[in-house]
């Protein structure tokens, strides 16, 4: 009887957050685009294809016993997730009063709401993933800002929008950090959009913005405590390649910010080497080739666009990777 009760809370809950993002029509998102893969990663589906959705991350499934682990480890970060949740109950279709020390009912029913979240990401609902995650406190800030970041990237309106929505993950991430230190997203999340912005920027105001040598450091860490992070290794790659370029020669980036090409190299070498592979690695190891050495190695670079367009996307955010290697290769050839 319990669990029934449980799933009609569920449901209600899903439905009643549903009709508030059709009623916020003012700020409506770009949608998912139609002709791309569709993804279903409803009910069981969802922990089943877990290792293959995170394989660049190795985000741990958000399960009751993960939530309590991070509450041990992170008590702050779960006192303000129980506080958020509470305050917004009633706005998710919550009928009942959340206590303020969470019961096993009560964790089992914010663990789903974590999931998803992470379900509306990995689908292509990116507007619902960061409106529902946004709600839920720290704990669900990390799938919340990280469709944010996926949206603002591939689907934003305009690249005032993109840039907006990115520094708003900056924010947030910087805020994080003395609830959920070193956690992987915090380090990750903040120096994707930081790199996102300054990828659209000239030289002089890419490197007028201060982020390169944060960003620098927050990478290294991430792959320096969590080894198994391949996208971050592909994104300390891509800044290596990014900061050569953008600092007009390969002595200047060695001596000011510690890059170099070699180091490229071997950041993406250690991505590009995961299996099952990654579209996002193919992708962004083409963009650096060209970044830094022009049209002597696009032939290289179209291979691996090549490589991308080929591989079967598990999850939304593959599908838009997929669909810029496309578009490039189209550029390209």
């Amino acid at each position: 009887m319990l669990k029934q009760r449980f799933f009609v809370l569920m449901a209600s809950c899903l439905l009643a957050f549903s009709t508030l993002i059709q009623a916020n029509q003012t700020k409506d998102w770009n949608s998912y685009p139609d002709e791309l893969t569709t993804f279903d990663y409803s009910g069981d589906k969802l922990k089943e294809n877990w290792p293959t959705l995170t394989r660049g991350t190795k985000e741990p499934f958000p399960d009751v016993a993960y939530i309590k682990s991070m509450g041990e480890r992170f008590p702050e970060a779960m006192a303000l997730s129980v506080k958020e949740l509470r305050a917004n109950a009633s706005n998710m279709g919550i009928d009942y009063e959340i206590p303020k020390q969470l019961t096993e009912k009560d964790y089992q029913f914010y663990s789903e709401l974590i999931q998803q979240t992470w379900r509306y990401l990995f689908e292509g609902k990116f507007q619902e993933a960061r409106e529902l995650g946004m709600q839920l406190g720290p704990m669900g800030y990390i799938p919340g800002l990280y469709a944010q970041s996926i949206y603002a990237q591939h689907l934003a309106k305009s690249q005032e929008e993109k840039h907006d929505m990115l520094r708003e993950v900056i924010d947030t991430t910087k805020r994080m950090e003395s609830y959920v230190p070193n956690y992987p997203f915090i380090l990750f999340g903040s120096a994707y959009a930081k790199a996102r912005i300054s990828e659209d920027l000239s030289m002089t105001k890419a490197l007028a913005t201060g982020y390169t040598k944060p960003m620098k450091h927050d990478l290294e860490n991430l792959v320096s405590l969590y080894p198994e992070h391949m996208y971050g290794y592909a994104s300390l790659g891509g800044l290596h390649a990014g900061i050569v370029e953008k600092s007009g020669s390969k002595f200047l980036a060695r001596m000011t910010y510690g890059a170099t090409t070699d180091d490229m190299e071997k950041y993406f070498g250690v991505a590009l080497a995961v299996e099952p592979a990654l579209p996002v690695t193919r992708l962004e190891y083409a963009i650096a080739l060209v970044r830094v050495y022009g049209d002597d190695k696009k032939d290289e670079a179209i291979s691996y666009l090549k490589e991308a367009v080929e591989m079967t996307p598990v999850h939304a955010e593959e599908s838009l990777d997929i669909a810029k290697a496309a578009r490039l290769l189209k550029e390209w050839q």
